[in-house]
């Protein structure tokens, strides 16, 4: 079944495709493969296929469990969210934890309590969350003075992370209290409290680490050095 919807209550069932216009509010029990959100939606809890944001925003007051996020909007959940893939510009705003069993993309604003990816995980633009988990990590920010002159400042300034752990971690402009993984690269005044890394760090000028300490593994043998840089 599809529903093109104006506005109202969005009765409990099953629907292939709904797309929501106005001010909607999903009913506990609706199920669907396709949401596209143009307007506002409002909802206790959220679980089906996909979900495509069009200019859009999806309020949640418990948990999201969906395949795929998609598009451009807001987000905001109240408990937490578990998807496929997530490809999304907006403001992603999730109190709980946010897993992807895939691969992660979110270019725009990005907090919750943990944000894990099964594959790569890459956020362009501002990020604040305790702990970053994924095979892959980028984070960068958005080089446009349009945030900064309409007065988006969510969008702006340095990512705040207290942890992340990964293979391979990449930091452009972020404050990072622990860093864990195989290879390090910070840039663009970024600052790690502590970096435990495998193979290779590397920090331009602007960037600094306070303790730094190379783990490696020799022959079954860990080895371990430590070094700490006053910044």
């Amino acid at each position: 079944m599809n529903l093109n919807t104006f506005g109202g209550v969005i009765k409990a069932g099953h629907y292939d495709v709904i797309i929501a216009h106005g001010t909607s509010t999903l009913e506990p029990g609706v199920r669907f493969r396709t949401l596209v959100i143009h307007g506002v939606v409002d909802t206790a809890e959220c679980v089906g296929g996909a979900v495509v944001f069009d200019s859009g925003m999806l309020t949640c007051s418990g948990d999201v469990d969906v395949e795929d996020i998609q598009g451009h909007g807001r987000c905001h959940v109240a408990g937490g969210l578990r998807c496929e893939t997530m490809r999304f510009i907006g403001e992603m705003n999730v109190n709980g934890g946010l897993r992807c069993r895939g691969a992660l993309r979110i270019v725009g604003y990005a907090h919750a309590s943990s944000i894990a990816a099964r594959e790569g995980l890459k956020l362009v633009g501002r990020g604040e969350s305790p702990l970053l988990r994924a095979h892959h990590i980028v984070v960068k920010p958005i080089r446009s003075a349009m945030f900064e002159r309409f007065g988006m400042r969510d969008y702006i300034g340095k990512s705040e992370i207290h942890s992340a752990e990964a293979h391979s971690v990449r930091l452009w402009n972020c404050d990072c209290g622990k860093i864990t993984a195989e290879n390090v690269q910070l840039n663009a005044h970024t600052s790690a409290k502590e970096v435990i890394y495998g193979n290779d760090l590397n920090y331009d000028r602007s960037s600094n680490v306070i303790m730094m300490r190379r783990v490696r593994d020799d022959e079954g043998e860990r080895d371990v050095e430590a070094q700490r840089k006053v910044a």
